[in-house]
């Protein structure tokens, strides 16, 4: 935004979450949902924005992940010892973890 432009009025609503900012009160903005709200600086928006973007990513490198996962859990079931993933398999999941939560499961 250039100097001496106006902030843009944002008003969104999707069900009970509702967002709306104003020119005036320094850039606040609110998130509601429902009647409870909080209020949000330049600065949290900006952070979130950011957080956001992380999560997007996790979730992206899960979805890419999730065919290494399953043929894993396949394998992981069918064994009673600890199975190795693949060489090539996703790096974003805690196989260990996941062998030792299938124990308990089965």
């Amino acid at each position: 935004m250039r100097k001496g432009e106006e902030e843009p009025v944002v008003n969104s609503e999707s069900g009970r979450f509702r967002l709306n900012t104003s020119r005036s009160y320094r850039g606040l903005a609110r998130m509601y949902l429902g009647n409870e709200y909080i209020c949000l600086t330049p600065l949290d928006q900006h952070n979130l924005a950011r957080m956001f973007h992380v999560v997007q990513q996790h979730l992206r490198d899960y979805i890419l992940a999730l065919p290494d996962m399953l043929s894993y859990v396949t394998m992981a079931l069918s064994s009673v010892v600890y199975v190795e993933p693949m060489p090539n398999a996703s790096k974003h999941i805690d196989y260990h973890h996941l062998y030792e939560e299938l124990v308990t499961f089965v």
